[in-house]
């Protein structure tokens, strides 16, 4: 009996390392590239490798509502995200909150391809400020998730409020640098 409990504490070991070694790569990655986009790429092939999925769809949405950001575990890799103004798309908002794919025609063009079952759905926030909400898409139908994947998922949303505040800082001092090298050029 004794033998059995330290084999079963050795598996859960096993699989806590594994974990913490795919959660430390996501996180590496964001000081690689500081783009949202190729960190979004990253997790969708982490999300699919761990949840043995065949393809997976991230959604990020801004915490205005207005801009979103999609980027599928299949795409190209380096290939930029589908950048999706909200407003273009009025039912989109209303589709993602319901947690449902509307079948209105002007979802053709954003949501071409996009994996069809609702994963999760992940509020982010940083230092108590919401930056937006991430919606995980799979083409394979999950009815539920374990007590040990919804772990993993709210690590992976904290890794990605970390990720989305380096890409915006990453922007603004990227702007900031261009607009002091064009005052002095000038």
């Amino acid at each position: 009996m004794a033998y059995r409990r330290v084999y079963q504490e050795k598996e859960l070991l096993k699989w806590d390392y594994l974990e913490l070694e795919a959660l430390n790569s996501l996180v590496l990655s964001i000081g690689e590239h500081r783009d949202l986009s190729r960190f979004l790429f990253k997790l969708c092939g982490l999300l699919c490798e761990k949840l043995g999925l065949e393809r997976c769809t991230a959604i990020f949405m801004d915490s205005k509502e207005d801009n979103c950001r999609m980027v599928s575990s299949d795409d190209f890799p380096g290939e930029a995200s589908n950048a999706i103004n909200v407003k273009d798309f009025p039912s989109l908002k209303e589709s993602l909150k319901s947690e449902e794919i509307s079948e209105d025609r002007e979802f053709v063009l954003p949501f071409q391809g996009v994996s069809r079952y609702i994963l999760k759905k992940i509020p982010i926030f940083f230092k108590e400020k919401k930056l937006g909400t991430l919606y995980l898409r799979a083409n394979t139908l999950k009815h539920s998730l374990t007590h040990r994947e919804q772990y993993f998922l709210r690590a992976l949303g904290q890794i990605t409020a970390m990720a989305i505040v380096d890409a915006q800082r990453s922007t603004a001092f990227e702007q900031n640098l261009s607009a002091r090298l064009a005052v002095v050029s000038s």
